[in-house]
């Protein structure tokens, strides 16, 4: 895996009923910005989607930026 790779964040969803999870894999950071936001947005505008779960189990870094996000 290049270092590229590595320093990259990896967003899958699930959606069950009224809950979409967002799983987060690798290093989130404030280059996930954009790729993390039109995940959520997207789900947002759907008027099933009731919950947004956000997994961070396989997260190894998080930095305050991605934080304030």
């Amino acid at each position: 895996m290049n270092i590229a790779t590595q320093n990259k964040i990896h967003l899958n969803t699930s959606v069950i009923n009224d809950t979409t999870t967002i799983y987060l894999r690798g290093r989130f950071t404030f280059d996930a910005h954009r790729d993390f936001k039109a995940t959520y947005k997207k789900y947002l505008a759907n008027s099933i989607i009731i919950n947004i779960v956000i997994n961070f189990a396989n997260v190894s870094y998080l930095d305050s930026s991605a934080l304030g996000m």
